[in-house]
């Protein structure tokens, strides 16, 4: 993450900044989760569709 500190006007006057950057932590961890599980599904996919184990991962030139 490049800045901890998130806008002034981003988040609710009424949460604190300690809470505000326990919960932002809280989301990166979430979405980092969701991406680890959208991984797993997108190679499971492919070993139902094609068989294979292999990179789900396209290079586009």
């Amino acid at each position: 993450m490049k800045d901890s500190k998130p806008a002034r006007n981003l988040v609710a006057p009424t949460i604190k900044p300690n809470e505000s950057r326990q919960r932002m932590r809280n989301i990166e961890n979430l979405l980092n989760t969701a991406s680890n599980a959208i991984q797993s599904a997108k190679e499971e996919y492919h070993y139902l569709i094609y068989g294979t184990e292999g990179s789900t991962q396209e290079k586009k030139n």
